[in-house]
């Protein structure tokens, strides 16, 4: 019970490195970006890492989840690496709304730096589609899905 109330004071800051409990007995890594997008790491292990292990390897993709996953200890704290500026910060543009083959294509939005603009689908192509998970699970599901299954085609445009 103790460990439990340690775990729900984590505090949520960008640059911080998360480790992801995946349903097979598995971790997942992440780091912290602006605007609640998680850089999530190429690396996937048995047992919980160290920090220097795991940054060494490259984002496999970004997305956004509730910053709740932190603060409850769904996503441990494993470590922090800081941004060496603010532009570093925030991820890549990933593409929102409604996409192509769909009738309403004209709300095709691509994310960036905290703002939302309109796009075609030629400026949107091979981007990434941001999802913002409202529950941790939810966050873990789509990993497991495009690192554990290898599905990353289904989360571009």
């Amino acid at each position: 019970m103790a460990e439990k109330k340690a775990l729900s004071k984590q505090k949520y800051k960008v640059g911080q490195i998360v480790a992801i409990s995946l349903p097979d007995h598995k971790f997942a890594y992440a780091k912290v970006f602006n605007d609640f997008d998680l850089g999530v790491y190429d690396f996937l292990s048995d047992e919980i890492e160290p920090l220097e292990r795991v940054v060494k390897n490259r984002f496999a993709y970004f997305n956004a989840v509730t910053d709740r996953a932190i603060k409850s200890g769904a996503f441990l704290v494993i470590g922090e690496e800081p941004f060496p500026d603010e532009e570093s910060a925030w991820a890549p543009p990933m593409a929102s709304g409604v996409f192509p083959g769909h009738p309403d294509v004209g709300l095709l939005h691509i994310d960036h730096k905290g703002t939302t603009r309109l796009a075609t689908p030629q400026e949107a192509a091979r981007m990434d589609v941001r999802d913002f998970s409202q529950r941790p699970e939810l966050f873990v599901r789509d990993i497991v899905d495009r690192l554990v299954k290898g599905n990353h085609h289904k989360y571009r445009v």
